[in-house]
């Protein structure tokens, strides 16, 4: 803002006469110092930024290309019968198997009091269990029915095959809102000693994890388990690798695995030997995530 000139001094280059006054030092007016001229902003950040991003978008594909990614809400379901319908997750190829790779995967959807009969597993596969929304009773071979109510866990540990007996199915039945219920099948050491085990959301507590991050371990073998995992929003995992293979299914709310945002149904798996930059959650979440019990921290999130 200029300063305005003194009222009695003369005009700006006037002769001053005998009479006039000379100017006061608080009233001599001097011009603003002029601003140097503007030269070229420096490109160097705006770079360097670019730069960043563009590695950081070839980082989150490469690491994507290794994920197998599958969307509950665009998924064509196979019809079983009238009152169900299944999604295969992923199915193991056949050869060697990666370190906690699953040999079956399943979302399974039923109607209001739908039933199935699901084929017993082979002998040593362990059978995992849980409930995403409704309700369901799960009746196997020889075991006292299981009441599930959401985020319940059910674990089926491997058997020997029943000597000269053809084995039974197990049978679902949904309650009254329906069910979507999740199956997983993997190898494991047959262990007759080892009861089935159910894991009650209303039961169990949730554990500190980290920083808004809470977990129940719902199941364990060595360096393997089954978790759940609740995160407030704004949660953050940094960039860390998998010793076995991590699968994740979301159950509630949205998370983001690397550039990959997952909604409830939807399940990723990432291939023992593969890495995520970053996990995160603006809306908080909910998820199941079969892997490695303590994570292999790389560094901070991307």
């Amino acid at each position: 803002m200029g300063m305005k000139r003194s009222s009695h001094l003369p005009p700006a280059g006037a002769p001053r006469g005998r009479g006039d006054p000379a100017p006061a030092a608080d009233d001599t007016v001097e011009p603003a110092p002029s601003a140097p001229p503007a030269g070229p902003r420096s490109s160097a950040p705006i770079a360097r930024q670019r730069r960043q991003l563009a590695e950081r978008a070839a980082a989150s594909a490469r690491a994507s290309r290794a994920m197998v990614t599958e969307r509950y809400a665009a998924a064509a379901m196979a019809r079983a019968n009238a009152g169900a319908r299944l999604q295969t997750l992923y199915l193991a190829a056949e050869g060697p198997r990666r370190p906690g790779e699953p040999l079956n995967v399943l979302l399974i959807e039923l109607a209001p009091s739908g039933v199935l009969e699901v084929d017993p597993p082979a002998a040593g596969v362990l059978r995992e269990w849980l409930l995403v929304r409704g309700g369901v009773t799960l009746a196997d071979p020889g075991q006292w029915p299981v009441a599930l109510a959401p985020l319940d866990f059910h674990v089926v540990p491997a058997s020997l095959a029943p000597p000269n007996t053809a084995p039974a199915p197990t049978r679902l039945d949904a309650g009254a809102s329906g069910a979507l219920l999740f199956l997983r099948e993997a190898h494991d050491l047959p262990d007759p000693a080892e009861p089935s085990r159910t894991v009650r959301d209303a039961d169990t507590a949730w554990k500190p994890f980290a920083p808004k991050v809470e977990r129940r371990v719902l199941w364990r073998r060595g360096p393997l388990a089954a978790m759940l995992y609740r995160a407030a929003p704004g949660a953050a995992v940094p960039h860390h690798g998998h010793g076995h293979d991590e699968e994740c299914l979301v159950l509630r709310g949205e998370t983001f695995q690397d550039d990959t945002l997952l909604r409830e149904g939807d399940y990723q798996l990432a291939p023992a030997g593969s890495a995520h930059l970053s996990g995160s959650t603006d809306s908080g979440a909910i998820f199941y995530i079969h892997g490695d019990l303590n994570l292999e921290l790389r560094g901070p999130a991307a």
